[in-house]
């Protein structure tokens, strides 16, 4: 039996497409199997939705003339949050409220941290983790924390590293018909992690950049690690650094210094008619060195 909130969901959204001269339907698998069918049945037409954070004023602005909206948000193997002793893995159709409610935290802060700087509660609750991969938003705190996790990302057809899903401003890897399924976290490799992010006052919870670095110390060797967003067109992550067993802040800093002026050149820098590409390199510059000074050692 449909919950009465479903079904009100379902006729505002129809009513949505309806009012912008666009005729659609609205579909609510349950397992994978049904997903699959429901994609088959709907070919080029098929939307996922999950939460609609980012899609349904994208649709509100002009849907396409036909289309088939397919909710992943009751598909329970799209629902699950797994917590294993050298992984975690989170569901797709996970909102972000739902992992910070979680043991997640415990085992992945620098995640956690993350998502406690996205939006307002309101759009925590909406946020999906496939959402926010799938919409690929190059300022997104996400696939950021993703990166310097070395996260893969699992789909209906295949699994794939962070750095070769995100393709580009608001452009990913996912084919016709292909769905995020999961996301599988690593752990337990004795790195310490954190993140920060500069905003931008004038937004809710928009980032102009935002950081994340990763500190590992084997046998008194130390390596860094570190990642941006707001720079370039996605986000774009520093070799591994090693540092041997003992490293100056000021040789830290001037590494940073150097693969930020080597990051702003070699890629694709991200439009900002507000912040110009040198401030928030110098920026992202201040993020890293306060992170490097507070992530322990």
């Amino acid at each position: 039996m449909e919950h009465e909130s479903a079904r009100r969901y379902k006729l505002w959204v129809n009513r949505t497409i309806e009012d912008k001269g666009a005729s659609g339907s609205f579909q609510s698998p349950r397992n994978l199997t049904e997903l699959l069918e429901a994609l088959t049945e709907a070919g080029d037409g098929a939307v996922i939705i999950a939460g609609g954070q980012s899609l349904l004023p994208t649709l509100a602005r002009g849907a396409p003339p036909a289309i088939c909206l397919i909710d992943v948000g009751r598909v329970v193997e799209m629902r699950k949050i797994v917590i294993a002793p050298d992984t975690v893995e989170l569901g797709a159709a996970t909102n972000f409220s739902e992992i910070l409610a979680s043991e997640v935290g415990c085992v992945l802060p620098a995640l956690a941290q993350a998502l406690r700087c996205v939006g307002t509660f309101t759009i925590r609750n909406r946020a999906t983790v496939g959402g926010s991969l799938a919409w690929a938003d190059p300022r997104a705190q996400l696939p950021l924390v993703l990166l310097i996790h070395d996260a893969i990302v699992r789909t209906t057809l295949r699994e794939l590293p962070i750095q070769e899903f995100i393709r580009g401003p608001f452009r990913c890897a996912l084919k016709p018909g292909e769905v995020v399924t999961a996301v599988r976290v690593r752990h337990a490799d004795h790195a310490h992690r954190a993140f920060a992010q500069l905003l931008d006052r004038n937004s809710a919870g928009k980032a102009i950049v935002s950081v994340a670095l990763s500190r590992s110390l084997v046998d008194g060797a130390e390596t860094l690690q570190y990642a941006v967003g707001g720079l370039a067109d996605r986000p774009v992550r520093s070799p591994v650094l090693s540092l041997g067993k003992r490293s100056s802040v000021d040789s830290r800093g001037q590494a940073v210094a150097g693969w930020l002026e080597q990051a702003s050149t070699a890629n694709s820098l991200l439009a900002d008619p507000f912040h110009s590409v040198r401030y928030r390199r110098e920026m992202a510059g201040v993020l890293i060195r306060r992170l490097d000074q507070e992530v322990p050692r």
